[in-house]
């Protein structure tokens, strides 16, 4: 199962309906924290599932619906945490969630960060070839952090869960410095060319140059602009602030 990287922070309202006798119905289940002891994230919310046995197929869908809460004392830059849920009709699934604060503010002490995707945007049919409906068991959602890296470059996990992180800061901080230059020694046009490269879709640098090229066409690339250098910015300063962290 494959969820996009790209959270969606719009607010899923979950409700519950009990399953009835031919399978179909929406359950949601709470989240359990599995992270290590001395975890600086708590987690809360709900995994929802909607699960329908129509002839001969079983049609899948989940949404989610988690807080991630900063209960340490220092701000952190970077997290990874992984979501396995296990659905009523034991379909099983796992995806990684990915923040990378480097090029903004961090979460601070005490912040909250909401990652949410609604129910029903990923739907997938089983066919069941005459087994009849699937057996139930108790779903589950478990939540893990597997990587945080605080302000002062100081980590929680295994660095190589952070590997993929550091690769793609490093990659996007090459591609703001690019286009800075861009902007400042080929003007403006060249700039939005640049914003305008072909880019793997869903990727965490699409994101970040669809956001700085609705800025262009909204506002002007002067505007887009001023963001690149803000990002530049916060960059230099985290890395800075690092230094004398490892």
């Amino acid at each position: 199962m494959n969820i996009p990287r790209v959270s969606i922070l719009a607010i899923l309202v979950l409700s519950v309906a009990g399953t009835s006798a031919l399978g179909q119905g929406q359950v949601s289940v709470p989240v359990v924290n599995q992270s290590a002891p001395g975890s600086p994230l708590a987690f809360s919310g709900a995994v929802s599932f909607l699960e329908t046995v129509t002839g001969e197929s079983l049609r899948y869908s989940f949404g989610e619906s988690i807080t991630a809460r900063n209960i340490s004392t220092q701000s952190i830059v970077a997290v990874k945490w992984s979501v396995r849920s296990l659905s009523p009709h034991a379909r099983s699934g796992s995806h990684v969630v990915q923040i990378d604060r480097f090029f903004a503010d961090p979460i601070a002490p005490g912040e909250s960060v909401p990652i949410s995707f609604p129910l029903g945007d990923h739907v997938t049919v089983i066919p069941l070839r005459g087994k009849g409906t699937p057996r139930t068991v108790q779903p589950r959602a478990l939540v893990e952090l597997l990587y945080a890296q605080f302000e002062d470059g100081s980590v929680f996990g295994s660095q190589v869960e952070g590997d993929e992180i550091l690769a793609l800061r490093r990659t996007l901080w090459d591609t703001l410095r690019e286009l800075d230059q861009t902007y400042q020694s080929r003007g403006p046009d060249k700039f939005v060319e640049g914003l305008k490269k072909p880019i793997v879709p869903h990727s965490a640098l699409h994101t970040v140059l669809q956001e700085l090229l609705a800025a262009a066409d909204e506002h002007g690339p002067a505007q887009a602009e001023e963001k690149v250098q803000e990002m530049l910015t916060d960059a230099e300063e985290h890395q800075n602030a690092m230094s004398g962290g490892r």
